[in-house]
């Protein structure tokens, strides 16, 4: 022992009065010493702060007196002690004779016969223990050696403590109203002239009296904040002194204290508020700390259908509720969801479904609920009995239905653990109470389990603490009784540190062996059950905060308030849990059920280290709502590329939502607009796992809370948002593949006019295979624009490197590649030089909170016949609704010309020759035309011309003998040979388009039909006027040459009646020709059914038995006729339905 301690050990100290003296003297005489820390410091100043509290509203006249509290007594005489001990040091150092040269001078200082006046006086005013009791008198006491010096010192430093505005509330027994005499002032300034004549004491530079002042001056209403500058400037006076050890115990007793009196606080204000929330989660960007970047990467292979994964969460007895409103029909159990919803779920793109809230809930928390106003309540979903599936739901029957049913849509069933704690009264607190944190005495003085007892099990009492109840108290522990045996514990309620304690729960102890093994029993349990777990608050398990929280180091202030008394050793706590709890729980996972998706709720920063170093398969990205919600834009611009420098495979593991069960509803906010819709085309095309909150789609604004059993509001879907989702985000969801990857995305800079990046602007791409996909999205209401070219750095082989967007979406940068694109939300399609795209990049333009998707990437080269160069400078920028459409339309447009002169003659063909020969001039400039757009030859069959004139002639004498047949006036009138022009204008147009259709074959350069290919239907809409004729509208008979052009059936029995042929043929057209068909005939799809005009059937039928009979001339006019009646009546009977029609 130095010198220094064995000085202020043996040194007895009476800085207290007399009436302090008399509240400790028989019960704790020695109450001016200090412990020698931890929970002994806490306990001991516990009782010692309630004996003064007693006597203080005792003594007060009026109200209720500022209470002392513990920690802040503690360190009150830790204070006192270091300043004796910086005292003692200093003149050791200075001058070893400062105090008996003082005592000598006394006679100056004073008249000579005053001395023993004023020492008298003070040990009178501030007696030590035995003077109190009266065992020895003041002058034989003073007579002791040293003693004299002792009061001088004292005398000083009791000044110093009226003057210290950190010990106000301790006026009651430090005050020196008694002293305030000449005698005391003219000693207090002799000494404060001796410390200057003393000299400066180094290193400070400071004389003793002012560095006594030092820290009062730097924290004058801050016990806590003197004790820290004491800690951080005086080491080089202390360090030896026997109470240097006791300062970093005594700041995190007084923090933790802080910590207590703020959760109270909040406890007083909640009881006001009705939202349930008391702080909103705050979102950083991750700052990958060295230790975890260091750390080796271990993370856990995704089974193939993990990246795509698209969840959706459900709080079950909410829905269960809100399904039974909707199906008029009691919904209560799994087994009772309806096929319909669960094949809704599928058909929108969701492939998992989170039910919150399946398991045995405790009894404790539901009366908690009931207790506190809402007696229809449930417990909380996160205070479980037991992880077994609720009585209520259907059990493990209706567990195993709904997961079977599930399972043939490609749905997977998704749970929530949280392994932290269990309900206050749950199986294990009532079994296993040695699992839990807990002490044998309440962590504070005041608190008091006087409330109902919660415990269903009457062996046992379960008590919350009292000031739970009247919100006066976030108590941080409660009270569990076992009546058989007598024992009676505190254990402390699951707590995160930063919010009040969940006042339901039990909190494990994880640095027991046991305690870690039996949770990762549950673990398994619940994975042989579910395919993707949702780890709840897991962060509070990783090692770090499990100390943080709990299990502080010496000299560090726990985040839980009253746990800086369980202080340990880092070797201490290292070598209790040797390794990561999750990681052992992922190894296990892996080892014992493979194919388990874990999920963990994770904040703090911790995201990469949960999937990188643990080995989660995904982790949440609360940044995403957060900083997109408040457009806090260039933030998370910064996130996502301070992850791509890092370690891109993190981002591929985010979990990215737009709510989540403690949050306000997605409606709440971001709106049912633009920004809601720009949001969440962002999260499904991020890379990670999207998911929906309850009820997003639909537009619920109700949060429902964890104990809710069934939703208050009466709300109904938004047909308008939903409708939104079907035709914008759920046939993206559908392509999740595409984005889910990480190895081809890139994030990039859009660069404004001014030269400037613009981070309201998201705008990144994502590639697979042949696939490829540009996002942009401007997250804030002023308008924005500006040029897409090179992307942020992201790591790769080691280091840092840059890709241009062409490089981005793999595209060339030869000077004759051009890139079509397809934009999402308007369905146009878009053309690029590629050469331009790397040389200068997109130029993207976007009104307030819009987004852009542009999809089907797809390079090509220009020719003749796709001139997709010129079109692209035509359309300088701009969309249309097909750029082959358009292309084509561009150098078809001179054949367009020259075939509709062609066909539309001043009058009909007076005979077959004059038909042949316009024919054959036809075919001549068609076959050239085509030739040069093709590039390849094409030949004219020689006698092709007379053939199909032959035909003609053969149509238009058919036509003679159809009038010249009785009963054949719906015929005629179908044929429009009422008119002396239709019929041959008709058959003449639709024979010489077959033979350039004929001739293309023959030379194989055609490969579906001349209509499709060569882009008849809007070119031929300008041969006819707008009544058009045969009962037709002028925009339609394109769409009836088109059906007589189509390929026939080519297989039909030899037996077949003409009934029949002109069944196959129309069965061929609406499997093969759907446009044309459903144009002529006016398809009008209800009711999952085809309906269509009868005029129009008609018409269509009149023309297909026309070409039926100039192929085959065997069928007698008696049979044309039967065998349109029966089609007539086999129609009527279809009820004009083509679905009916056909099967007839």
């Amino acid at each position: 022992m130095t010198p220094l301690s064995t000085q202020l050990l043996s040194k007895e100290h009476f800085y207290v009065n007399r009436q302090c003296r008399q509240l400790f003297a028989v019960t704790d005489p020695a109450f001016l010493s200090l412990p020698a820390g931890g929970q002994e410091s806490q306990q001991v100043s516990e009782r010692q702060s309630t004996i003064i509290n007693s006597f203080l509203a005792r003594q007060a006249t009026s109200g209720s007196p500022k209470a002392v509290l513990p920690a802040q007594l503690n360190g009150m005489k830790l204070l006192h002690e270091l300043f004796h001990a910086v005292m003692v040091k200093s003149t050791l150092l200075r001058q070893p004779t400062f105090f008996p040269n003082l005592v000598e001078k006394l006679p100056e200082i004073f008249a000579p016969d005053e001395p023993e006046t004023y020492l008298t006086s003070f040990v009178t005013a501030f007696p030590t223990q035995a003077l109190y009791k009266g065992d020895i008198t003041a002058t034989e006491w003073l007579e002791g050696e040293g003693r004299q010096s002792n009061v001088l010192e004292e005398s000083f430093l009791v000044w110093l403590n009226n003057l210290n505005p950190a010990l106000q509330p301790f006026n009651a027994l430090l005050s020196d109203e008694l002293l305030r005499t000449d005698h005391y002032r003219r000693l207090i300034a002799a000494m404060r002239n001796a410390m200057q004549e003393m000299g400066p004491i180094k290193p400070y530079n400071l004389d003793l009296a002012e560095l006594l002042f030092s820290p009062i001056k730097h924290a004058p209403a801050s016990i806590l904040d003197q004790l820290r500058y004491i800690r951080l400037n005086w080491a080089v006076l202390l360090e030896d002194s026997p109470f240097w050890d006791l300062l970093d115990e005594a700041i995190a007793f007084i923090e933790d204290e802080d910590k207590y009196l703020f959760f109270e606080q909040v406890a007083r204000e909640h009881a006001h508020r009705k939202d349930g929330r008391f702080f909103e989660k705050e979102a950083h960007v991750p700052h990958y700390s060295i230790d975890d970047a260091n750390a080796p990467a271990n993370y856990s292979p995704d089974s193939t259908w993990m990246p795509e994964v698209v969840m959706l969460a459900k709080s079950t007895y909410v829905w269960l509720d809100q399904l039974s409103k909707r199906y008029k029909r009691h919904i209560a159990r799994l087994q009772d969801i309806p096929d319909e919803e669960l094949d809704a779920i599928a058909e929108r793109g969701f492939t998992a479904l989170w039910l919150i809230g399946l398991w045995q809930r405790s009894f404790a928390s539901q009366k908690i609920k009931q207790l506190q106003g809402n007696p229809e309540a449930k417990s909380s979903a996160y205070a479980l009995e037991k992880y077994d599936i609720a009585d209520d739901l259907g059990g493990y029957d209706g567990y195993h239905n709904l997961m079977e049913r599930a399972r043939q849509r490609g749905i997977r069933l998704a749970s929530d653990m949280v392994p932290n704690h269990t309900a206050m009264d749950s199986e294990l607190v009532r079994n296993n109470p040695d699992w839990f944190l807990s002490a044998h005495t309440p962590p504070y003085y005041n608190y008091s389990y006087n409330g109902p007892n919660l415990s269903s099990d009457s062996r046992y009492g379960i008590y919350l603490e009292d000031g739970y109840w009247n919100r006066s108290d976030a108590a941080v522990t409660f009270k569990r009784v076992d009546y058989q045996t007598g024992d009676t514990r505190y254990i402390y309620h699951g707590n995160d540190g930063t919010n009040m304690p969940w006042n339901d729960t039990a909190q494990l102890n994880f640095l027991s062996a046991e305690v870690r093994e039996g949770v990762i029993q549950q673990v398994l349990h619940v994975a042989r059950m579910f395919p993707i777990i949702r780890f709840d608050a897991a962060m509070v398990l990783a090692k770090r905060h499990i100390q943080r929280l709990w299990f502080p180091l010496h000299g560090h202030s726990a985040a839980v308030p009253s746990r800086s008394a369980y202080a340990m050793s880092m070797e201490e706590f290292n070598a209790a849990i040797p390794e990561e709890f999750w990681r052992e729980v992922v190894d296990r996972v892996k080892r014992e059920v493979p194919d388990t998706l874990l999920l963990a709720e994770a904040f703090w920063m911790l995201e990469g280290y949960f999937v990188r170093t643990l080995g989660m398969h995904r982790v949440y990205n609360s940044a995403f709502m957060h900083m997109l919600k408040k457009e806090d834009n260039a933030d998370y611009r910064y996130l996502i590329k301070n992850t791509l420098e890092f370690d891109p495979q993190i981002l591929k593991r985010y979990v990215n939502f737009m709510n989540n069960p403690d949050e306000d509803t997605a409606i709440a906010q971001f709106g049912r607009g633009d920004k809601y819709f720009g949001v969440c085309m962002v999260m499904i095309t991020m890379p990670g796992l999207p998911m929906f909150g309850h009820g997003q789609v639909e537009g619920f604004t109700e949060k429902y809370g964890m104990e809710y059993a069934k939703a208050y509001y009466d709300e109904q879907p938004d047909d308008h948002l939903v409708w939104r989702h079907y035709h914008e985000i759920f046939p993206i969801m559908k392509m999740r593949p595409l984005f889910a990857e990480v190895h081809n995305f890139y994030l990039y800079d859009v660069y404004s006019p001014d030269g400037n990046v613009n981070e309201n602007i998201l705008a990144y791409s994502n590639r697979r295979g042949n696939e490829g996909a540009l996002m942009v999205y401007n997250n804030r209401f002023e308008q924005a624009a500006g040029w897409v070219k090179m992307s942020v750095g992201y790591l790769q082989n080691g280091s840092i490197r840059q890709s241009s967007l062409v490089e981005g979406l793999s595209l060339s940068t030869d000077n004759n590649r051009y890139v079509i694109f397809r934009s999402h939300p308007d369905n146009l399609e878009y053309c690029r030089s590629c050469r331009e795209l790397a040389d200068n990049g997109m130029f993207v333009a976007l009104d307030g909170y819009r987004y852009n998707l542009f999809l089907d990437f797809r390079e090509v080269t220009p020719s003749r016949l796709r001139p997709y160069d010129k079109l692209a400078a035509t359309l300088n920028g701009s969309g249309v609704h097909s750029i082959e459409f358009a292309a084509l339309t561009m150098s078809l447009a001179p054949l367009h010309q020259t075939l509709t002169e062609a066909l539309t003659p001043a009058a009909p063909y007076a005979d077959a020759t004059s038909f042949a020969t316009t024919l054959h001039t036809l075919l001549e400039s068609m076959a050239q035309q085509y030739s040069e757009l093709i590039e390849q030859a094409i030949e004219v069959p020689a006698s092709l011309a007379i053939e199909y004139a032959a035909r003609y002639e053969q149509a238009i004498t058919l036509g003679q003998e159809i009038v010249a047949q009785s009963g054949t006036r719906k015929l005629c009138s179908a044929l429009g040979l009422e008119s002396l022009t239709a019929y041959p204008t008709l058959v003449a147009q639709w024979l010489m388009l077959d033979a350039i259709q004929t001739m293309l074959q023959a030379s194989n350069v055609l490969h579906t039909t001349l209509f499709d290919e060569w882009l008849l239907e809007h070119a031929l809409q300008a041969l006819h006027p707008e009544s058009g004729m045969v009962g037709l509208p002028g925009n339609n008979l394109p769409n009836l040459l088109a059906a007589l052009l189509a390929p026939q059936p080519t297989e039909a029995a030899e037996d077949a009646t003409l009934e029949e042929h002109l069944l196959a043929r129309i069965a061929t057209l609406h499997n093969t020709q759907r446009h044309h068909i459903g144009r002529l005939m006016q398809y009008e799809p209800r009711h999952h059914k085809i309906w269509f005009r009868e005029h129009r059937f008609s018409t269509l039928l009149a023309w297909l038995l026309v070409q039926e009979l100039l192929t085959n001339t065997n069928h007698e006019p008696t049979t044309w006729l039967e065998a349109l009646d029966q089609l007539d009546m086999r129609s009527f009977l279809a009820g004009y339905e083509i679905t009916a029609l056909l099967k007839g």
